[in-house]
């Protein structure tokens, strides 16, 4: 076993060797094609200068030379503008690209050599930040030259364009892939399901179409995952619901329809679920109550119905539930008022309908509350009141809804305007008198204070 593991570093070594010498020769001939003519910018003397170096000669040296062939490929294919200008052969020996802007090295530990484990090619990367980038993306021939390569991110470059390169489906060691806000266009390649080391996969802002790829659902490492605001259409696969480590799932902005998978209630690792402005219908799956470490969920703008499940309310660690533009109708679930970590709750739009829970005070972090354009009867329980946290309360457009708001509200949401907020298309008016302040309550304790 161990003859056989020798022989095939060796191997390995021999031909990372022979590879170096191709890349020096080519270079060579290239530098003796320029030198042969006159010069004529600073870049043409530089690739002579370079080109005229002597050979680096051991193996390891031989692998870096490989990273450096690689990393001007890169170049060669998404910069176009000439941005990079750092990257030059000259300033790339003896790996002085581990010190280019948009390239991270990483000893290692084996060879005791740099590797170049990321590129990190961000327009809002301060204070790395590239901006201007113009091209594809780089095929994976020339990042298979950099065998340390773990993170990939091109991103704000509105100036690279084209699809997803299926032969990405190669670079096995990948783990984070961030390629959002830029021009990119195309589907989603099936082939990608190959990298199951991946953790991080960012592509919204783009311009992707196409349907989800079902075969994605063998991404078992996956963690993140991000294809919001691009124009993808068909429906949720379910073999998602085997992404057992996934945290958070952003699909807003697209074109998806069909309905919620109840099936993804598997996926009880998901703390951010965000679907929202979409056209999905069906009914909320009454199964996501197992996704006990969700803390945002976000439905919003589609065409949903049915009533709101009670079950839900052990979503224990939910904060943030956007309901908003849908078509759901009944009550608000009473039993909700569990949702202590609850800080934001937006159910604008819908049809739905009953009197306003008291035992909602519970939600004591309550920050945004918004139950506009519904038909909720009856008055605002003053025992809201006891929201401290309250920042913003939206009622408007609830026709039977009466009464008077908690005297509290008077202060402490004094920056809102009740008129346009709350009093228009409603019967409440104003706010309440305190207990205290009445002759009758002078001898005993307020039980609103």
């Amino acid at each position: 076993m161990h003859a056989a593991g020798s022989t095939s570093k060796h191997c390995y070594l021999l031909c990372l060797l022979l590879l170096a010498s191709c890349c020096q020769l080519a270079a060579s001939q290239e530098a003796d094609q320029q030198c042969a003519g006159p010069s004529d910018s600073a870049s043409d003397a530089a690739e002579a200068a370079a080109c005229s170096a002597e050979p680096l000669p051991t193996e390891q040296a031989a692998a870096a030379d490989l990273q450096l062939e690689g990393l001007l490929q890169i170049k060669a294919v998404l910069d176009a503008g000439g941005v990079l200008t750092q990257w030059t052969r000259q300033t790339g020996r003896e790996q002085g690209y581990c010190s280019w802007r948009g390239v991270s090295c990483a000893t290692d530990t084996s060879s005791g050599t740099k590797q170049v484990t990321a590129l990190l090619l961000s327009s809002t990367a301060d204070p790395t930040a590239v901006v201007g980038l113009q091209g594809k993306l780089p095929p994976a021939s020339a990042l298979k030259l950099l065998p340390g390569l773990t993170t990939v991110h091109i991103s704000g470059q509105p100036g690279i364009s084209g699809p997803l390169p299926e032969s990405w489906a190669d670079l096995a060691q990948l783990e984070v892939v961030q390629l959002h806000d830029n021009d990119l266009n195309g589907e989603l390649p099936d082939s990608w399901a190959a990298l199951t080391g991946l953790k991080v996969l960012y592509l919204h802002k783009n311009k992707l179409s196409g349907s989800l790829p079902a075969a994605w659902g063998d991404l078992a490492a996956l963690e993140d995952l991000t294809l919001n605001e691009n124009k993808l259409t068909g429906t949720l696969p379910v073999e998602y619901a085997g992404l057992s480590k996934l945290h958070s799932l952003w699909l807003f902005s697209n074109r998806l329809t069909g309905q919620l998978p109840a099936a993804y209630s598997a996926m009880t690792a998901l703390e951010d679920l965000q679907v929202s402005y979409n056209k999905f219908s069906g009914e909320l799956p009454a199964e996501w109550a197992a996704l006990v470490n969700l803390r945002i969920l976000n439905v919003g703008a589609n065409k949903l119905q049915g009533t709101l499940p009670a079950a839900y309310s052990s979503l224990a660690s939910l904060q943030e539930l956007q309901l908003f533009e849908n078509r759901f109708s009944g009550p608000l679930p009473k039993q909700w008022s569990a949702l202590t970590d609850l800080q934001e709750l937006n159910v604008y739009d819908n049809a739905l309908s009953g009197s306003l829970p008291a035992s909602y005070k519970a939600l004591a972090k309550m920050r945004s509350f918004t139950i506009s354009k519904n038909t909720f009867a009856g008055s605002v329980p003053l025992q809201w009141g006891k929201w401290k946290a309250l920042e913003t309360f939206v009622a408007w457009g609830n026709e039977e809804l009466v009464g008077c708001l908690p005297s509290r509200w008077e202060q402490q949401l004094a920056y809102l305007s009740f008129e346009e907020e709350v009093f228009e298309g409603t019967a409440v008016t104003g706010f309440c008198q305190r207990k205290a302040d009445s002759p009758a309550a002078k001898a005993r304790p307020s039980a609103e204070m």
